[in-house]
């Protein structure tokens, strides 16, 4: 949104989102006004080719995109709550009888993976042997 919004009021781009729109302020004057409605910002009247309303269908598009995201995060609020209560459930779901048969306790399967690696350094630390 800073970067557009500097663009379309022909900023440099690493302007600061206030500053930008401390300039859209003073650039627009007593024109600009703030809205609930659809469009945030508006500008009366409607001036199409100018910066300043060009800067401000930029703004508003940005809003109305953020707002957007918004609420589909919110949408995702439930399902994220399901994979949280699964994670919760996988470790009852866990055998220990199982992982004993194959020779490992439920306690120490969170230490087969460090076993592994240190197994794995060994193994490519150990010199090769040369033929006679």
């Amino acid at each position: 949104m800073n970067t557009s919004l500097a663009a379309a009021l022909k900023l440099d781009q690493t302007t600061s989102l206030e500053t930008a729109l401390t300039e859209l302020k003073n650039k627009a004057g007593k024109k600009l006004s703030v809205s609930s409605r659809a469009a945030f910002l508006r500008v009366s009247p409607r001036t199409p080719s100018s910066p300043v309303q060009t800067a401000i269908d930029t703004l508003n598009a940005s809003l109305n995109d953020l707002d957007k995201t918004l609420q589909d995060v919110e949408k995702l609020v439930p399902e994220v709550k399901g994979l949280v209560a699964e994670v919760a459930a996988f470790p009852g779901m866990i055998n220990p009888t199982s992982s004993k048969r194959n020779g490992v306790a439920a306690g120490d399967i969170p230490k087969v993976p460090k076993q592994i690696n240190s197994n794995i350094k060994a193994i490519n630390a150990t010199p090769s042997a040369s033929p006679p």
